[in-house]
């Protein structure tokens, strides 16, 4: 009696301890379950923290570099509002307010652009010497285009034209040195001065004097390169005229290898060379450091194909002529 009872008692003891180990084992199995799927979670939720990190890194380091950007314009513009005093009181000039434009950017750029243009003939003639005879109706041009320059400024400005503040007449005094030194480059390229000694060693030592002075023009570039807002490459007018010179670049390609022995190839190859460099410039000069880390890819390879380009074409006449 007393033994059924116990059985009884122990039975479901032993019953209700298994089912709790049951239990208990379905419960550890979850919880790791949950653990492994939170582990996972937890891995999924780091990398994306990683990847805004980076990203908002970047994005730091750009608004820092637009804050430096902004510190350089504003010290810029209290250059240029220096400057502007002194043409507030001045702003009459002597000469015809119909010539007043030659002051605006429009013709700084039109001016510019005509410096531009010289530099890159002066480049083919180093390039090819034959080639000089052949441009140089062309390098006449563009004397007669600095010497209208040169007159309209006068007339306009007349005795504020060179006197007055270094950071303002500074480079009209420049221009002038350009002009006047284009002037007499031309005349003895034109052989004016045939009835003199042309062939004394002073008279070289002056011609070698003249050739260097041609590269003060490349100066009035670097000057509008620095003080002019580049902003307008990222627009998309500009991108699709530079993605317009890529195409008729690769069709240039195909016909040169088509027709190697057309002889004008050399002057499109040189006029395009220059308008991939003034996009790899504009663009440095806009963006600053952080061209080589945004678009890293792509800026990278563009800055090595315009590099490797001026030195095949540019670099290597240099040392060769």
């Amino acid at each position: 009696m007393a033994s059924s009872t116990l059985y009884r008692e122990t039975g479901p003891m032993e019953s209700d301890g298994e089912v709790a180990l049951s239990h208990n084992a379905d419960k550890i199995t979850l919880l790791h379950q949950k653990m492994e799927r939170r582990a996972e979670e937890k891995a999924a939720y780091t990398k994306k923290l990683n990847i805004i990190q980076s990203y908002w890194m970047a994005k730091a380091r750009t608004l820092e570099e637009q804050i430096d950007d902004c510190s350089r314009e504003i010290e810029t513009s209290e250059q240029e509002l220096e400057e502007l005093g002194y043409h507030n009181q001045a702003v009459r000039m002597p000469g015809p307010r119909s010539l007043a434009f030659v002051d605006s950017d429009i013709f700084t750029l039109v001016a510019t652009t005509i410096v531009t243009g010289n530099v890159i003939t002066m480049l083919v003639e180093l390039w090819d010497p034959a080639a000089t005879p052949e441009l140089l109706w062309l390098d006449i041009f563009f004397v007669l285009l600095y010497i209208v320059e040169l007159v309209i400024k006068a007339v306009y400005k007349q005795r504020h034209l060179l006197i007055g503040p270094c950071s303002v007449v500074g480079w009209n005094w420049l221009d002038l040195v350009i002009c006047v030194s284009a002037v007499l480059d031309m005349w003895v390229r034109l052989g004016i001065a045939e009835g003199s000694d042309m062939y004394c060693p002073t008279f070289l030592s002056y011609v070698r004097i003249l050739r260097l002075l041609r590269l003060v023009r490349v100066v009035k570039v670097i000057r509008v390169f620095f003080w002019s807002d580049f902003s307008w490459t990222d627009e998309h007018a500009f991108q699709s005229f530079i993605m317009g010179i890529i195409s008729l670049n690769t069709v240039l390609l195909a016909l040169e290898a088509d027709y190697p022995d057309v002889v004008y190839w050399v002057y499109f190859e040189n006029l395009l060379l220059a308008i991939f460099l003034f996009e790899f410039l504009c663009r440095l000069r806009h963006r600053g450091l952080s061209y080589f880390y945004i678009d890293w890819f792509w800026n990278w390879l563009d800055m090595t194909i315009v590099i490797g380009g001026v030195i095949d074409e540019w670099l290597f006449s240099l040392f060769i002529f």
